[in-house]
């Protein structure tokens, strides 16, 4: 049971302060300056039951909620909603490839690397 590798947070404050000390959510409340966090490529699997897909909605809304209030234009932040799969699955190193292009191509964007569009003329030369 994982309420015995750090307590259960329902039966002491302690150890309720102490998890959320290091939960990302709740930290976002902290940051002063959001454009200093890095680039996000978050990935949701619809049917993961160890981290509830709502879980994610609800730290991608806080962190666009605090880039609204402090008007930041940075970080780049994309959400990638994956409809059929589970916790670690069609991710990274064993997604599709319509997943890993999807994953390289915010990787381009947020270096700043903007390719050519491809066409069949590209080819000829």
């Amino acid at each position: 049971m994982e309420s015995d590798e750090w307590g259960d947070p329902t039966q002491s404050k302690v150890y309720f302060d102490y998890i959320q000390s290091y939960s990302p959510y709740e930290l976002l409340r902290t940051v002063s300056e959001v454009n200093k966090l890095p680039h996000m490529y978050i990935s949701v699997a619809m049917k993961d039951f160890h981290v509830p897909s709502w879980q994610v909605f609800k730290y991608v809304a806080r962190l666009t909620r605090r880039m609204r209030e402090q008007q930041a234009e940075t970080p780049l932040i994309a959400c990638k909603i994956l409809d059929d799969a589970e916790h670690g699955d069609d991710a990274g190193k064993n997604g599709t490839h319509e997943n890993i292009a999807s994953e390289y191509a915010f990787i381009f964007a947020s270096l700043g690397i903007q390719p050519e569009p491809w066409t069949y003329n590209n080819l000829e030369s």
